[in-house]
C-alpha cells in the first residue's frame, strides 16, 4: 500500500483497468491528473456494526461524497 499526503500531485493513467500498487508523485507545477485534496478514514453508517468491508459501491459513494466535502470546504469553486 502507498501512502499520500493532502497537496501531492500525481500522474496517473488516463484510465485505470486494475487495483495500482504504486503512483508516481509529481511537481504540482507541472502536468498532473490528480492531486490530493484530503485524506478520509471510512466511517460505517449509523447503526453498522463492526469492521466489514462494505463492498466496492458502498465504499466509491462515501468517498465520492468525502472528496467532494473536503474539496469544497477546502478549495471553493476554483
Amino acid at each position: 500500500m502507498f501512502q499520500v499526503s493532502v497537496g501531492q500531485c500525481f500522474a496517473t493513467p488516463e484510465q485505470v483497468k486494475a487495483e495500482l500498487a504504486d503512483i508516481q508523485s509529481v511537481p504540482c507545477d507541472g502536468p498532473h491528473r490528480q492531486e490530493a485534496n484530503a485524506v478520509v478514514d471510512y466511517q460505517a453508517p449509523t447503526g453498522v456494526q463492526g469492521d466489514a468491508y462494505p463492498g466496492d459501491a458502498a465504499l466509491a459513494a462515501y468517498a465520492d461524497a468525502a472528496c467532494a466535502q473536503s474539496f469544497q470546504e477546502c478549495c471553493g469553486c476554483r
